[in-house]
């Protein structure tokens, strides 16, 4: 997260070690952060995390808030169990005030400074697996994970992870397991196993129902998810075959906003990889179907294919996209540079092609660039406003130099 402009600390931090079972990891950070002021231009109505600084207004909005936190955690060790005890403070020059009459802001954090608490703990071994966090803060409210997870076999793993965050905990750096992204007003169980029943074959799949007590942003009603996937792997020497389908049902708004419906989407994926010493071809199909006021279908293929030479090594891929709206988008993954990786989405009709360079031009001294296009072919012009492209195809260039001393 330190390669995002928003989430980074920036100051000092120390770990210790007490003794040979316990450790104390502290640290305090000052900073400025960007913010959405309100009409009086002295409360803060929104924290930002875009990174964003194009136009004026975003330049207005820049570094304009400081933020000062400090926190610490205890752990100690014992054999395969460990416990921690942590906390943190947060401070800000302004008070935070979020516009609350709006119902699913409602018990958002609000003021001038935050504190948080946690209890953490966690036991392994070759059979076993538990880990959980329980914490609470000034805003009130729990919020509590644990997980087990067992290996009766080497080829056999069954998990359990249990969440339950109240609509009232609000944690300003809190990051977790849960299906709506944030770590409050979520009650969920997920269950997965993965067994891999000969050398050759591995097979996967997990289940997640999740219930929100409080209205969500376009849900003014508690909802609930279910999210399932079943998945295959089959490696026959250097060829990998790969397949997986997922089933999502979310509740959302109907039309008029006076009750729930249904928005189902089904996912699949087929793929194929040959792999060599020294290159590699990926072919991959995907296909989206989602259904709520009406259907919209989806789907893209795509060719990639990668060498890796002494000192250079090249990936390479296009593929073509066709959905009916947005709503059978097709995400793709696609390699990044060093640290990083990109899911982007495509809906429309288009090519996708891009081409990634690795140059190790050294021991201390490596290159990296990735240029990416898209094509369409359904529009004339790409985005809106002061960021409105006035054609149908889009270039992204990224740069990465890395030097060791």
């Amino acid at each position: 997260s330190s390669r995002m402009e928003a989430n980074y600390l920036q100051g000092v931090g120390a770990t210790v070690a007490l003794s040979r079972h316990a450790e104390l990891t502290s640290f305090f950070s000052h900073r400025l952060v960007d913010a959405t002021l309100n009409s009086d231009s002295s409360t803060v109505k929104t924290l930002l995390k875009t990174g964003y600084h194009r136009t004026r207004s975003e330049m207005e909005r820049r570094r304009n808030t400081r933020q000062t936190t400090g926190g610490a955690s205890l752990a100690l060790r014992s054999g395969p169990w460990r416990v921690a005890l942590s906390g943190v403070a947060t401070t800000f020059n302004r008070r935070l005030l979020p516009d609350t009459s709006v119902v699913y802001r409602r018990y958002s954090a609000v003021g001038k400074s935050f504190v948080n608490g946690s209890l953490s703990y966690s036991y392994s071994s070759p059979l076993l697996r538990v880990a959980g966090e329980t914490a609470t803060g000034s805003t009130g409210g729990l919020a509590a994970l644990h997980s087990v997870g067992v290996s009766p076999s080497s080829r056999l793993d069954v998990a359990l992870v249990h969440r339950y965050y109240s609509y009232r905990y609000r944690s300003l750096f809190a990051a977790g397991f849960s299906d709506g992204g944030t770590i409050n007003n979520e009650h969920g169980l997920l269950v997965s196993v993965a067994w891999r029943p000969t050398d050759v074959l591995a097979l996967s799949a997990y289940a997640d129902y999740a219930r929100s007590e409080w209205p969500r942003y376009m849900v003014s009603f508690p909802s609930h998810v279910w999210d399932g996937q079943v998945a295959a792997s089959l490696a026959l020497g250097a060829v990998t075959l790969d397949a997986r389908y997922r089933l999502r049902q979310r509740q959302r708004d109907n039309a008029t906003h006076s009750a729930l419906v249904s928005r189902t989407e089904h996912r699949a994926r087929l793929s194929a990889t040959l792999d060599r010493s020294t290159w590699r071809l990926t072919t991959r199909a995907d296909v989206a179907l989602t259904a709520c006021d009406s259907l919209s279908r989806g789907w893209m293929v795509m060719q990639g294919g990668g060498v890796a030479l002494r000192w250079l090594t090249a990936d390479a891929w296009v593929g073509y996209f066709n959905t009916d709206s947005y709503d059978s988008r097709i995400y793709a993954f696609e390699r990044g540079l060093l640290y990083s990786f990109s899911f982007p989405m495509f809906y429309g009709e288009g090519l996708r092609y891009g081409l990634r360079l690795r140059a190790d031009l050294s021991r201390r001294v490596m290159a990296m660039a990735r240029c990416t296009v898209t094509n369409y072919f359904d529009r004339s012009a790409i985005g809106s406003g002061l960021q409105r492209i006035a054609r149908s195809s889009q270039a992204d260039m990224e740069l990465q130099l890395r030097l060791k001393f």
